[in-house]
């Protein structure tokens, strides 16, 4: 299921008020998953938009600049996993479920260079 929210996001400024317009289109949906995981998510994606939304950083003054590399170094930092973490695991594979077909990791082509 996809619900478009891309020009929801210029529009709503809250978790709750995008919640809203999502409870409009796909209310069962939302009541199934709870509407406070979807609207955390949601908080999430606003979140993410706006760190994306801020444009070119070059055009950023030195302050505002620093701020921005700030917030990232500190995401990075949170999200790492490095050999001291108590959750590393070395060499760890993990499997996903294809969302959808891909072609390019398929078994169908001979495997050999002349493929490309």
């Amino acid at each position: 299921m996809q619900i478009p929210l891309r020009k929801n996001l210029e529009t709503c400024k809250t978790a709750q008020a995008l919640l809203d317009v999502v409870m409009k289109r796909r209310k069962q949906y939302v009541l199934s998953a709870g509407k406070n995981n979807v609207r955390r998510v949601l908080a999430e994606l606003l979140k993410a938009h706006e760190g994306m939304s801020q444009g070119d950083f070059n055009a950023l003054d030195d302050k505002t600049l620093t701020k921005k590399k700030k917030e990232m170094e500190d995401a990075f930092e949170q999200n790492k996993i490095d050999k001291e973490s108590a959750d590393f695991v070395y060499d760890k594979q993990q499997e996903f479920d294809a969302v959808e077909a891909s072609g390019w990791d398929s078994d169908s082509g001979s495997g050999s260079d002349d493929d490309w």
